[in-house]
């Protein structure tokens, strides 16, 4: 998550970020210097110099992120989460000033499908707003192609193409809470889909101006925020979890997913394209009940610049 404004430096054109921290650490320096004359203190010594260490790595790390241009990863971040921001494919994002102060997310994707699904590219998708104001996954459900030979991942990516849609249309809504936000672009999504099949799913959509976000969950997909502590507030130094959703399973293996699935009205087309044992399968589960998006949980976190989703 990044916010853009004149106190908040994640975010600039190269010459102004070198420009801004360089000031930032001259500051930082002379505070510390000030503080260390007047106090025995260490501890206000020490918030200093962390602060002013913070600006200088934030300085070397704004050119090793291609494709993100102008943002910069604090490097308190561990190397590991660093290299998975610079692998990710990341997205254009339009360009942000320092007159702007709403927060945004700062997005990236990466699948890794099992060797025997790649030629398909797998079973999930994801979408993400161009603007950074909400995000998607859904997982496909494989047995649809093992059984049925169908494509598990057409399912998955109508609804979220449905929900991105969704999400764009609704992104300067007035008086629409993140949370709601998040409910609603599920249920369109899921509105819009055609194909048959099945997937969990998850949206997350962010309130820019009151710094929350908002997230739709059905199933065992799971979100969770991490966030830095400086050591100085009752977390212990290091990356914590601040907030995650919980998984909603019936029955162990047996999340709740949404679907789209075949009605007496289709049998005789799908025999006759030889899917004789989808139709037997329906037939045999009869008028099963369904998950529903509105049987999604719904949350609502606040977040902090510097946060991983």
């Amino acid at each position: 998550l990044n916010q853009a404004n004149a106190g908040k430096r994640q975010i600039s054109a190269p010459a102004s970020v070198k420009s801004t921290l360089a000031e930032a650490c001259a500051k930082a320096d002379e505070a510390a210097a000030k503080a260390k004359e007047s106090s025995d203190e260490e501890r206000p010594v020490k918030g200093l110099m962390m602060r002013r260490e913070t600006a200088h790595n934030l300085l070397q790390h704004a050119s090793t992120c291609p494709g993100y241009g102008r943002l910069m990863i604090p490097s308190y971040w561990p190397d590991y989460v660093i290299e998975m921001f610079q692998s990710a494919r990341r997205e254009n994002m339009p360009f942000v000033s320092f007159t702007e102060s709403h927060f945004r997310m700062l997005c990236g994707s990466s699948q890794m499908p099992h060797p025997q699904k790649a030629h398909t590219g797998g079973e999930d998708s994801l979408f993400i707003c161009p603007n950074g104001s909400a995000a998607g996954v859904a997982d496909g459900v494989g047995e649809w192609q093992w059984r049925f030979g169908l494509d598990p991942r057409a399912f998955a990516d109508e609804l979220m193409n449905g929900a991105k849609i969704a999400g764009e249309q609704t992104q300067h809504q007035v008086g629409l809470a993140a949370e709601t936000r998040a409910q609603l672009m599920l249920s369109e999504g899921y509105q819009g889909v055609t194909s048959f099949g099945s997937a969990t799913a998850l949206v997350a959509a962010l309130d820019p101006s009151e710094a929350k976000l908002g997230v739709a969950n059905l199933g065992d997909s799971g979100l969770r925020v991490l966030r830095w502590s400086d050591g100085f507030s009752k977390k212990p130094r290091g990356v914590h979890i601040a907030c995650r959703t919980s998984e909603q399973q019936h029955a162990f293996n047996c999340p709740y997913q949404l679907a789209h699935l075949p009605q007496p009205k289709d049998y005789a087309d799908l025999k006759a394209k030889g899917m004789a044992s989808l139709v037997r399968a329906m037939e045999k589960s009869g008028t099963s009940k369904q998950d529903l998006p509105s049987h999604a949980d719904a949350y609502t976190f606040e977040v902090e610049e510097g946060d991983v989703v």
